[in-house]
């Protein structure tokens, strides 16, 4: 495996290809948002961001971060609202979802 500079200049591993691992991109967002929290600073966000879409798991991130909220209501619409929304959100992303 391959290292990679993290955001805050930690390691990271890389998959096979380049391609980041899921393990890592939990671990990048982890170490980001711990980075976040002691110091806000946009540097972090963009370095982040810029890793994420150079090893093609910026979707991946994505879907890592809103995992958590997806059972939860939309705002403002019905449970079926919502549903249909995001069943369509989900048939025009990138990735299967």
């Amino acid at each position: 495996m391959e290292a990679h500079p993290g955001p805050s200049g930690g390691t990271d591993h890389h998959a096979a290809g380049g391609v980041l691992s899921a393990e890592a991109v939990e671990a990048l967002l982890e170490e980001s948002t711990e980075q976040l929290v002691a110091d806000p600073a946009p540097n972090t966000v963009l370095a982040l961001l810029d890793l994420l879409e150079e090893a093609g798991a910026l979707w991946q991130a994505v879907l890592l971060l809103l995992g958590p909220i997806a059972p939860g209501p939309l705002p403002g619409h019905s449970e079926p609202e919502a549903a249909t929304r995001l069943h369509k959100l989900a048939q025009d992303a990138p990735d299967p979802v």
